[in-house]
């Protein structure tokens, strides 16, 4: 969906019956057997069912339409995107990554919990060497 989503970039989705969207509307299909795609609907028509919708998709990027139109009865309807997070999610599944991240957050549960030592008292058995006080 390049330029209007960037490749990397993470899209927020919202699922609405087929009979809620428009032509323009930037939507994910599901395929069987496949990735979803997610494009600009080009044309609407109506299905077998009353909810059912026959539509035609194309990547902003694409000189042509689909090869072939999606029968669908609900769609994901893009919300928003941010470019660029989808490289940084990917890279959380890596072991690696993973195990480095183990390892801070342990390192930093058992820094704020590790017993303080207390401070000495005087000889009045008050904590700390603050003056007189009354």
């Amino acid at each position: 969906m390049s330029p209007t989503i960037p490749a990397g970039s993470v899209a927020v989705v919202q699922r609405i019956p087929a009979s809620g969207i428009e032509v323009g509307d930037v939507v994910t299909v599901d395929r069987v057997g496949e990735l979803p795609v997610t494009h600009r609907v080009t044309t609407i028509a109506p299905g077998v069912g009353p909810e059912e919708r026959i539509i035609t998709m194309r990547g902003d990027a694409n000189a042509s339409e689909d090869p072939f139109p999606y029968t669908v009865s609900s769609v994901r309807i893009v919300l928003f995107s941010v470019p660029g997070v989808a490289t940084l999610i990917v890279g959380m599944g890596n072991p690696v990554v993973l195990g480095t991240l183990t390892l801070a957050a342990t390192t930093l549960v058992v820094w704020a919990f590790w017993p303080r030592t207390h401070r000495r008292a005087d000889r009045g058995g008050r904590i700390g060497a603050g003056g007189r006080g009354g």
